[in-house]
């Protein structure tokens, strides 16, 4: 099977798996999140998650919650837990692409 990298909007840990969320639909993948993520694009794709990664072309605002947690919304309105563990890992990476939050839609 073959995909867009554009079309794929964040990755889901599933067990042995991981769940592809594409544009239309999903996928399951036999791998670990470390391997899969070891396959992606460093510049286009941040892990936001133990079990999740995302398409940072995806993201449309980053949401500040209660107890200092965040949450990750995208163009699609889909809402994914940042957690505190990541949370630094995407602050580097949005001060090396010089982005700044919340970005209109």
């Amino acid at each position: 099977m073959f995909l867009k990298m554009s079309e794929l909007k964040w990755v889901e840990a599933e067990r042995d798996y991981v769940r592809l969320h594409l544009e239309k639909d999903s996928h399951f993948v036999r791998d670990t999140m470390n391997k899969f993520q070891k396959r992606l694009d460093k510049d286009g794709f941040i892990r936001i998650h133990r079990s999740t990664i995302v398409n940072v072309n995806k993201i449309c605002d980053i949401l500040p919650l209660l107890g200092g947690d965040y949450s990750v919304v995208l163009s699609d309105k889909t809402q994914l837990a940042l957690s505190r563990l990541y949370r630094s890992s995407l602050d580097d990476f949005l001060r090396r692409k010089q982005v700044s939050w919340p970005k209109s839609v």
